[in-house]
C-alpha cells in the first residue's frame, strides 16, 4: 500500500470518528434558569404544570401569611390567583381551597376545589378568570387531573353513595363514567389532543383511545406507573423491574424502552413533549441526591451539567413543553428551595456532522481519483 494511501486513510478515520464524538457531546441543549420567585410567587411556590405558552399553575405561599396558600396561573409576568369553588380549606381561611393540577395550551387550568357544600371537593375547570364545577359521577368528591386544548378533562370522582370511585371524562358539559365507555382504568392521569387517554389498568400503564385498551407492559415486574402522554401517543412514567428498582419509561412505537438511569438505581419519567424528549429524576449513585434529567436522542442527561456555572441544585424535572422549555423544582445555599423553569439558551446543530462527513467524503474521493 502506498505510504501516502495509508496515511490519508487514517485522516479519513480520524475525521469521522472526531465527528461522531462532537456530535454526540452536543446532543443536547443547555439551559437558563430563571426561579419562579415573581410579583407575588413567594419564593417556596409549587408550580405543577407547563404549557406551551410558558404559562405555569400551581401552589403558591402569600408573602407574610404565616404560610397561607393560593392556587395560581403566571404567564408573561403577571400571576392570577384562581380562587376556589366557595369553599374554605380545613386547615384554615388562609389555606388555598384549590388543588391546580394541570393546564392546556388555551390557558385552562383543572384540579379539585372546596365547594360551598362543605366538605365537599368538586373537580373544576378555570377558563377565562371563571372557575366552573364538573359535578360529579353521583358522589361527594371528585378530582381532576389533565385536560386537553379542546378542554375535555379526565379524573377520579365517587359514585353515589360514596362507596365506590370511577374514572371520568368530562366533555360536552358532561361528566361521564369512562367504564360506560369501555375503559377498565383504575386512575387516570392524562388526555391528549387526540383524546387519547393515560391512566393505570391492571397495575399497568395504559392507554383508552376510540374504545379500545392498549396496555403498555411493564419492565418485568407486574407494575407500571403513568405520568404523561403526548400528541403523538407516546408516554412516560416509570416501571419497577425484576429487581425491584424504578425505571423511567418511554412508551412508543408498541414497545416500552428503558430510559436507564443517571448512574444510581433508579429513575422516574414525569413528562414527554411533541419530540419524544423525556424529563424526570434520577440519582446518579454519588452523592444521595435526586437528580432532574434530560432524556433525549437516546442519552439521559443530568441537567445540572446543561446549566452552566447556576449554583441551583435541579433535584426534578416536572414538566417539558414542545419548546423545550422545563418545569424543575431545585435547590439554592442563599436562596432555599422553589420551582424553576430552565429556557433553552443553545441547541445543538444537527449538520454539524454531516458537514464533516461530507468533508471526509471529499478527500476520499480525491483519493480514490489519484489512485486511478
Amino acid at each position: 500500500m502506498n505510504p501516502s494511501t495509508s496515511f490519508l486513510r487514517q485522516i479519513c478515520a480520524g475525521l469521522f470518528w472526531a465527528a461522531l464524538g462532537a456530535e454526540c457531546m452536543a446532543a443536547a441543549p443547555t439551559y437558563s434558569v430563571t426561579p419562579l420567585a415573581v410579583q407575588s410567587l413567594y419564593p417556596t411556590s409549587y408550580a405543577k404544570d407547563l404549557n406551551n405558552a410558558g404559562q405555569v399553575t400551581g401552589l403558591a405561599y402569600l408573602p407574610n401569611a404565616n404560610g397561607a396558600t393560593y392556587s395560581f396561573l403566571y404567564g408573561s409576568g403577571n400571576t392570577v390567583n384562581i380562587g376556589g369553588l366557595g369553599g374554605t380549606n380545613p386547615l384554615g381561611n388562609g389555606y388555598s381551597p384549590t388543588d391546580a393540577q394541570a393546564i392546556n395550551d388555551v390557558g385552562q387550568v383543572v384540579g379539585g376545589s372546596y365547594s360551598s357544600s362543605y366538605p365537599d371537593i368538586r373537580a373544576f375547570l378555570y377558563s377565562n378568570g371563571q372557575m366552573t364545577d364538573l359535578g360529579t359521577l353521583g358522589g361527594s368528591f371528585s378530582q381532576a387531573y389533565g385536560v386537553n386544548n379542546a378542554g375535555e378533562v379526565v379524573g377520579m370522582s365517587v359514585t353515589a353513595g360514596n362507596k365506590n370511585s370511577a374514572t371520568f371524562l368530562y366533555s360536552g358539559g358532561q361528566m361521564i363514567n369512562l367504564a360506560t365507555l369501555g375503559a377498565s382504568f383504575t386512575d387516570v392521569t392524562a388526555i391528549n389532543n387526540h383524546s387519547q387517554i393515560l391512566g393505570t389498568a391492571g397495575g399497568h400503564a395504559a392507554i383508552f383511545s376510540q374504545g379500545a385498551m392498549t396496555d403498555l407492559g411493564t419492565l418485568g415486574s407486574a407494575l407500571s406507573i403513568p405520568a404523561a402522554i403526548n400528541d403523538g401517543g407516546q408516554a412516560t412514567g416509570y416501571s419497577y423491574t425484576a429487581d425491584s428498582f424504578t425505571r423511567a419509561f418511554r412508551y412508543s412505537g408498541g414497545q416500552m424502552i428503558d430510559l436507564g438511569t443517571l448512574g444510581g438505581s433508579y429513575s422516574q419519567g414525569k413528562d414527554i413533549n411533541a419530540a419524544g424528549d423525556v424529563v424526570g429524576i434520577s440519582n446518579n449513585g454519588i452523592d444521595g441526591f435526586g437528580h432532574g434529567f434530560l432524556y433525549t436522542g437516546g442519552t439521559m442527561y443530568d441537567l445540572n451539567n446543561l446549566v452552566g456555572s447556576s449554583d441551583w441544585l435541579i433535584g426534578e424535572a416536572q414538566r417539558i413543553n414542545d419548546n423545550g422549555t422545563i418545569l424543575a423544582s431545585g435547590c439554592h445555599q442563599q436562596q432555599g428551595c422553589m420551582s424553576l423553569l430552565l429556557s433553552v439558551t443553545s441547541v445543538p446543530e444537527p449538520g454539524s456532522m454531516a458537514l464533516t462527513l461530507a468533508g471526509v467524503a471529499v478527500v476520499g474521493a480525491k483519493l480514490r481519483r489519484r489512485r486511478g
